[in-house]
């Protein structure tokens, strides 16, 4: 491997471009000690003596623990070091050693046997590169603010979803993407989501929602993963805060920030620290420096050929996830209502009139309306919005949850070829224990409720130009900031109907760039680079949004103002300008 010249580290010339165009070349070069970190190992692999020492570049063991930065850079907190325990699609359970010199990774042990976790089907081992970020430290003597329980004495766990699988041992620089929060037998155990810098698809995420779009499906299957990889062993299914939500990256680094805290509690003895090794290498001023004692109880090298794996471990676990209605109470009735409706009955468009050229270049008009549901039962509840024509409608939300007492809008846009008979199908169903499920996506969760506890509710479309029975309407009848108080040639209708079209036609843009972006693809080598076409498509649709979002109905009233005035009266189109922004300001005022 050819090494870094510019710094000296050893990472190769590839490596070090594409970390530094995320976080700078300065950051890698002063961490260019992650880079040569090398693994002393001793022992026999799948044996009880095995472990593997962290050393730096001077060939010094240290702790993964108490002496790896967790900071390359401090000023930016969204990157970090982040050591690999257990690499990708394998099942020892490995982890560092909390009470042994220098923190060693070992293989963890229960009742004097080697600790492997269970293959759940289909996954073989663990779903992605799992580890901990160091100089951190879940205090088990606090509670923690957003869970409400203790944490569980160890560093802050990480899940590396990059498309490499590492090595045991291994230091990566990595960036925080969001978290999950897993209650763990009554302790709360974090798993912050990372990407390593070097992975090709690191450029593309940089936040939860980005993982999301560019892997679909890893989210959901990481819950259900840890919610249910101890039930093979006897445990119960473990549960999450904030029902299992993932959060975003401004929440994890904060929950990151407060682990990093709690650790230089520890590691400068403000803390009891129990059983946990605290000797350090690099924190000088800490009580628990290194000793030339210390020193000399840490072994040197004695590599030895791993030992068979029983096949025991190597067979799937298949989990029964239960019937549909042992998730109700026994003789469970639906009640009369879940939701409260409003409209009830007909759901009424107002139609935009999207005539004039200056707001509509052809093609299909549009309108909109709005329609509420008030959860009125004593339990969460889900809903699904289904409609006739679904090529013709856009539903936001199209489905969702609600609590007791909530009240959830949907907003709806039609196109003048939908038809009048079209109707609209709101299929609402109770959560009662699903709560406890909330491991799973959405449409998993839903699926669970029986056919016969499913309320459905149902709306036909009706078309209008006016009123306010659950409309989204513009009044004409003065007022200031209202639409028809603006003085101008413009009809309000027209800019109700600038609005309607600047808003969906933004809207059905976003989607389309959500839909180029999907298009390309991802694989566990990460994302393909779009084509030209795509990106053609995608820049295109970009700047399509910009347009329309910057269009505002001062805009439009200018426009019109210019055409009379110019068509009129031959007015130099700067003074025209001038004359509607006026115009424009006295409308408003009076």
């Amino acid at each position: 491997m050819t090494g870094c010249s510019s710094c000296s580290c050893s990472a190769s010339r590839a490596q070090h471009s594409s970390v530094a165009a995320a976080v700078g070349a300065s950051v890698l070069c002063a961490a260019k000690e992650t880079e040569t970190y090398s693994v002393r190992q001793v022992g026999s692999a799948n044996s009880l003596e095995y472990r593997l020492f962290l050393e730096n570049s001077a060939g010094k063991v240290i702790s993964p623990f108490h002496d790896i930065p967790l900071y390359p850079n401090p000023a930016d907190k969204s990157i970090v070091n982040f050591f690999i325990e257990i690499p990708r699609w394998t099942n020892a359970k490995m982890e560092i050693c909390k009470e042994e010199l220098m923190n060693p990774i070992k293989q963890d042990v229960k009742k004097g046997a080697l600790r492997f976790v269970k293959n759940i089907f289909p996954y073989t081992g663990y779903p992605w590169n799992y580890g901990a970020l160091p100089q951190t430290w879940e205090d088990p003597h606090q509670e923690d603010h957003s869970t409400g329980l203790n944490g569980d004495n160890d560093p802050i766990d990480a899940i590396e979803v990059g498309g490499t699988v590492a090595t045991s041992g291994s230091v990566k620089v990595v960036k925080i993407l969001g978290c999950l929060a897993l209650l763990d037998e009554g302790e709360t155990d974090w798993k912050i989501f990372v990407i390593d810098l070097a992975d090709p698809l690191a450029e593309k995420l940089n936040d939860i929602t980005d993982l999301e779009e560019h892997c679909p499906g890893l989210i959901d299957a990481t819950r259900q993963w840890f919610k249910c990889y101890k039930i093979p062993d006897g445990k119960p299914a473990n549960a999450f805060a904030f029902d299992g939500q993932v959060r975003d990256r401004a929440f994890a680094i904060k929950i990151v920030e407060e682990t990093a805290t709690a650790w230089k509690r520890l590691i400068t003895a403000q803390v009891p620290k129990g059983e946990i090794s605290c000797v350090t290498r690099t924190q000088i001023d800490s009580p628990f420096a290194l000793t030339a004692e210390d020193e000399a109880k840490i072994p040197s090298e004695n590599v030895k050929e791993p030992l068979a794996v029983d096949p025991v471990h190597t067979q799937w676990s298949f989990i029964n996830y239960g019937n549909k209605t042992d998730l109700f109470p026994e003789n469970y009735v639906p009640t009369d209502e879940l939701i409260e409706l409003s409209p009830e009955n007909e759901l009424k468009f107002v139609e935009a009139d999207m005539s004039n050229p200056q707001i509509h270049s052809g093609g299909s008009a549009l309108a909109q309306a709005l329609f509420t549901m008030k959860n009125v039962s004593n339990t969460a509840v889900l809903f699904k919005v289904q409609t006739t024509s679904p090529l013709h409608y856009r539903v936001k939300p199209s489905h969702g949850r609600i609590e007791t007492g909530e009240t959830k809008e949907v907003n709806i846009t039609m196109s003048s070829d939908s038809k009048k008979s079209d109707k609209f199908l709101i299929n609402v169903v109770p959560t009662f224990q699903l709560e406890e499920n909330s491991g799973l996506d959405f449409n998993s969760q839903f699926n669970l409720v029986p056919e016969t506890f499913i309320k459905k509710y149902r709306l036909k479309c009706v078309t209008g130009s006016g009123g306010n029975s659950g409309l989204l309407t513009a009044t004409n009848n003065g007022g200031s900031g209202s639409v028809g108080s603006i003085s101008s040639p413009v009809a309000p209708s027209l800019l109700v109907g600038h609005d309607s079209m600047t808003s969906v036609t933004s809207g059905i843009y976003e989607e389309k760039e959500k839909s180029v972006i999907s298009s390309v693809g991802c694989s566990s080598a990460g994302i393909n680079s779009p084509s030209v076409t795509l990106q053609k498509e995608l820049k295109d649709a970009r700047a399509e949004i910009d347009r329309l979002k910057g269009l505002t109905k001062m805009d439009l009233v200018a426009k019109e103002w210019k055409n009379v005035l110019s068509a009129q009266y031959g007015v130099p189109p700067v003074l025209v300008l001038l004359v509607a922004i006026f115009a424009f300001m006295v409308g408003l005022l009076f």
